[in-house]
């Protein structure tokens, strides 16, 4: 029997049960394909700035080169521009070295800077790969398109359900409420998936024993108070509004708008950071808010698309 023709609340039944199952189905294989996860030793501190950088995101690299090279007195704002000092740079890192020719060829734009950085970047994702910190390309892949397949496949059939419960001038408010959370499950689910796991637990043990540093950072009264070594590892962590001197804030303005005045980006690890277990896929990049699969059916029952006559 063709399901678009059963009755409303017989199809409300199935539909709910197949959305529970889309959803925890979901879940699961974003945590088993994000790859590793288990408690971190002591090898996160043997991290660089750049390498804790990435793990909060590929903007958060570019950031911290440019939070670096204003500190050091190679770059400087002037109003809302960024410009050259003429200072001898040291360069340590290849992001360091693409930031900086970006600038003096007065590519300024963000998006330009992250696209002079790419290449630099990747050099640097390959070994927190390899450690289990980053989620390579194609498991990358994976983990996004295939936890929200049968999600996708509950959407279409509801919407089409809908259709035919309009079309017979039946309810249909219980079955678009959970087409909507379909939708709301199908965008977490592919959401882009970056840190493992493991990569989760190091970035929280590091905001958590860096937290001192992060006071500093935003008690500072001038640059002189902290080393670059420091200042970019504060920046990597928590975001460039952990810094509030005036050129930081500058800077910030200009390339990370988004970013709350003195506050931080501390957010972007969360405790879903990538889609971790219990949210609904939540991402990894910069990670923000997610939902509960357990929020997701939380409503009552009522009409549904009507079924056949």
């Amino acid at each position: 029997m063709n399901p678009l023709d059963w009755s409303g609340p017989q199809f409300l039944r199935v539909y709910v049960a197949m959305f529970v199952v889309a959803v925890v189905t979901g879940i699961a294989l974003r945590r088993l394909l994000r790859g590793p996860g288990g408690r971190t030793g002591r090898e996160h501190q043997a991290l660089d700035p750049y390498d804790v950088a990435l793990l909060s995101g590929p903007k958060e690299v570019v950031h911290t080169a440019l939070a670096r090279l204003l500190h050091e007195g190679v770059i400087r704002m002037d109003g809302t521009n960024i410009e050259l000092t003429g200072k001898r740079p040291t360069l340590r890192s290849p992001v360091e070295r693409a930031t900086y020719g970006a600038v003096s060829g007065q590519s300024l734009r963000l998006a330009e800077l992250h696209a002079r950085a790419e290449p630099a970047i990747e050099q640097l994702k390959e070994p927190l790969i390899q450690q289990g910190l980053l989620v390579d390309a194609p498991r990358a892949r994976l983990a996004r398109w295939l936890p929200p397949l049968l999600g996708v496949v509950l959407l279409v059939v509801g919407l089409a359900k809908i259709l035919v419960g309009l079309s017979r001038d039946k309810p249909v408010g219980i079955l678009f409420l959970f087409s909507i959370f379909s939708f709301i499950a199908v965008y977490l689910f592919s959401r882009k998936t970056w840190r493992t796991r493991l990569g989760d637990e190091v970035l929280w043990v590091l905001r958590t024993e860096q937290q001192a540093l992060r006071l500093t950072a935003r008690s500072a009264k001038s640059p002189e108070v902290m080393n670059s070594h420091d200042l970019a590892l504060a920046v990597a962590l928590f975001g460039l509004g952990v810094v509030p001197l005036t050129d930081f804030e500058l800077l910030r303005r200009q390339i990370a708008p988004e970013v709350s005045s003195g506050g931080d980006s501390s957010s972007s690890s969360g405790g879903c950071g990538g889609g971790s277990s219990g949210c609904a896929g939540g991402s990894s990049d910069s990670g923000g808010s997610c939902s509960s699969s357990s929020s997701c059916g939380s409503s009552g029952c009522g009409g549904c698309g009507g079924g056949g006559d």
